[in-house]
């Protein structure tokens, strides 16, 4: 096997191991980032026609770039304003519960609930010593 590739460029230098540990997989030491300053061609989701001929890629390259936050540095919280709590527009003020009117209708459909599993275990419901 040649040093060069059929367009004659250097072949890249490969492991010759099959088995790597998870160590030597997550710490990469062979990962080179790409250039900084590495300009692509722009591909056309729909090719446009040129010259009577359909052209699917740019002429022009231009700079592409993907700027990702510093993963070491903790993240500033974003500062929380007043949370303003909109209600269904379905239903008018009238269909809205209270706190301890909700709490009950919570109680009565657990206690519903547990009526139900209990029949469906053929046992007695542990509800009836709720409350006691």
């Amino acid at each position: 096997s040649s040093d060069l590739t059929p367009m004659g460029l250097p072949r890249p230098k490969r492991l010759k191991k099959t088995e790597f540990s998870l160590e030597e997989i997550y710490t990469n030491k062979n990962y080179k980032s790409p250039p900084a300053a590495r300009c692509l061609e722009t591909i056309f989701e729909e090719p446009k026609e040129k010259n009577g001929a359909l052209v699917a890629v740019s002429q022009q390259k231009r700079k592409r770039v993907l700027e990702f936050q510093d993963f070491t540095i903790p993240r500033k919280r974003k500062a929380k304003g007043k949370v303003k709590v909109v209600g269904s527009f379905t239903r008018g003020r009238r269909g809205t519960i209270e706190g301890s009117e909700l709490d009950a209708l919570l109680i009565q459909k657990l206690m519903d609930l547990e009526i139900f599993l209990a029949e469906e275990e053929g046992r007695e419901p542990i509800c009836g010593q709720i409350g006691r």
